[in-house]
């Protein structure tokens, strides 16, 4: 007996405590999505299948947003919305930037526990006799990120000679 795609789909979930479908079986793509097979040379989205099933319509064009924390894992039609691929890209863009601007905060935390004030008067002390970056980190067993962060005015900026413009100052609007 063979099973159809739809029916594949529908038994590779557990629901968890959330109301969740986690799907339980392979995912594929740049995007990690959950697919069946729906002959040996096609391959269709989970997500897409249950909701077109659960809804009676086809999608066309339009695709469907995870809404839940599980993302993509999650395969149930009511923790997903449908937009199209513009609005999609806008969305994309949106959590890209929060996820660099939280990675920003992270690394200037990270570096600002590495560099007591000693350690930092010494790194602008090299940085600015025109040491190389790869040089100043060696010297104070520090990453070279970490010292970008520092010269970029993102930490320690009250030890920094230069005051609240960064490095070289490059960029800065005088008020």
């Amino acid at each position: 007996m063979t099973l159809t795609a739809l029916e594949k789909a529908r038994a590779g979930y557990v629901v968890d405590e959330d109301g969740c479908w986690v799907w339980q079986r392979g995912f594929s793509g740049a995007a990690k999505q959950a697919m069946v097979w729906v002959n040996t040379t096609q391959r269709v989205p989970v997500a897409r299948l249950l909701w077109e099933a659960e809804n009676g319509k086809p999608l066309g064009r339009m695709v469907l947003i995870p809404k839940c924390d599980h993302g993509q894992a999650c395969v149930n039609p009511a923790h997903k919305w449908m937009t199209n691929r513009a609005s999609q890209q806008k969305i994309a863009m949106k959590k890209a930037h929060q996820n660099r601007s939280y990675m920003q905060t992270y690394m200037a935390k990270k570096s600002q526990m590495k560099l007591d004030p000693e350690k930092v008067k010494r790194a602008w002390d090299l940085r600015l006799g025109g040491s190389k970056l790869k040089d100043i980190a060696e010297e104070l067993g520090v990453c070279i990120s970490t010292l970008s962060v520092l010269f970029s005015g993102k930490t320690h900026k009250h030890l920094s000679p230069l005051g609240f413009l960064g490095s070289f100052g490059l960029g800065q609007k005088k008020v």
